[in-house]
């Protein structure tokens, strides 16, 4: 048991506790593993091909990558417990509507609209991304006023940033912000 801990905290730990947002790209069959890495992530984009699986339970065994913990936060416990349950296969039009999927690309245009997405991403304030991660999961430990003072123990900080203050300067010039990091 203590390897399959160490193991699934080596990889879906690690990729909810990057300080950068994530994105999985999921171009076909996402099954078991596959599905909790890509649930593992902030986000996903996925094609008219992706199709996606919690296949533990047809196999005999409980969900070992953190599954009965991320799919209950992404879908809800409901839809969730019944994909974990029955291990049914779910085509991507329904993932895109349960929410397993943030956005669904044709298959020839998946890199396109993923790179789109991580674009949108990357040119944002990167310490307000990162605390704004932070927040989210950290979030879930927490009631709703201990959520909230954490969020004010970022803004102080933000408020002081040169981040901050070039977004303040791009608003009243009407044009995009550049931003550092600092």
């Amino acid at each position: 048991a203590e390897h399959v801990y160490d193991y699934v905290t080596s990889i879906s730990g690690r990729l909810m506790k990057l300080r950068v947002p994530t994105i999985a790209m999921v171009n076909g069959v996402a099954a078991g593993a596959g599905f909790s890495m890509a649930q593992a992530c902030d986000m996903r984009v996925g094609s008219d091909r992706s199709r996606f699986m919690v296949a533990w339970t047809r196999r005999g065994v409980v969900p070992a990558f953190g599954d009965t913990w991320m799919l209950p936060r992404i879908i809800g416990t409901g839809k969730a417990a019944e994909l974990i349950f029955t291990g049914r296969m779910v085509e991507a039009p329904e993932a895109l509507s349960m929410g397993i999927l943030n956005r669904l690309a044709p298959h020839d245009r998946l890199r396109e609209e993923t790179m789109d997405l991580a674009s949108q991403i990357a040119n944002g304030p990167p310490l307000a991304l990162r605390w704004s991660k932070i927040s989210m999961y950290e979030g879930f430990n927490m009631d709703f006023e201990a959520a909230v003072r954490l969020l004010a123990t970022f803004q102080g900080p933000l408020h002081l940033s040169e981040d901050f203050r070039e977004s303040t300067k791009a608003f009243q010039e009407k044009r995009e912000p550049v931003f550092k990091g600092k």
